[in-house]
């Protein structure tokens, strides 16, 4: 027990002596200084510097339709536009009597030409109409967004039908 508490006396008088015991973490590490001129010419050619390639998967819940801006596809709507004037009368019997003949000249055209011309996928009927604007009853034909593509129909019509003329109107088309 003597021996015991001797050694007891011993560590606790060792602990608490006021000499520092200097270990080797107490040293600060120094870099050696660096230049711009040695960071600039540091060679990298032993280091992979190409960054990793990482292939994402994006899940979602919105329908292809809206992610490809083709949601309104296909909607027809009413805007200004242009037609071809092919007749202009006070008579209607006239006006009609035109109106068929142009019926009967979209008619006679291949699926593939009326495509050309703007004159697709509608029938005769939603192409060639009589409108009235007192005192006049006139013939007109197509819907077109621009004036470009009434000026195709109207060359394609002017042999047949000699006094056209494109004019704005209101016109039906469907958003592509």
């Amino acid at each position: 027990m003597v021996a015991f508490a001797a050694a007891a006396m011993l560590l606790v008088s060792g602990c608490s002596s006021g000499s520092r015991v200097a270990a080797e973490e107490d040293e600060p590490l120094v870099a050696p200084p660096a230049t711009w001129a040695e960071v600039e010419t540091h060679d990298l050619s032993d280091r992979d510097v190409t960054p990793p390639v990482r292939q994402r998967v994006v899940r979602h819940d919105v329908p292809a339709i809206l992610l490809e801006s083709r949601a309104d596809d296909g909607i027809v709507e009413e805007v200004q536009g242009f037609r071809v004037q092919v007749f202009s009368s006070i008579e209607r019997n006239e006006a009609l009597i035109m109106q068929d003949a142009v019926e009967d000249w979209i008619e006679s055209l291949s699926d593939e030409r009326r495509r050309e011309l703007g004159l697709g996928n509608a029938t005769s009927e939603a192409i060639a109409r009589t409108v009235f604007a007192s005192p006049y009853y006139r013939v007109r034909v197509g819907n077109f967004r621009t004036r470009n593509e009434a000026m195709a129909l109207r060359d394609a019509m002017q042999r047949r039908f000699p006094q056209l003329l494109v004019v704005p109107d209101k016109v039906r088309v469907t958003r592509e």
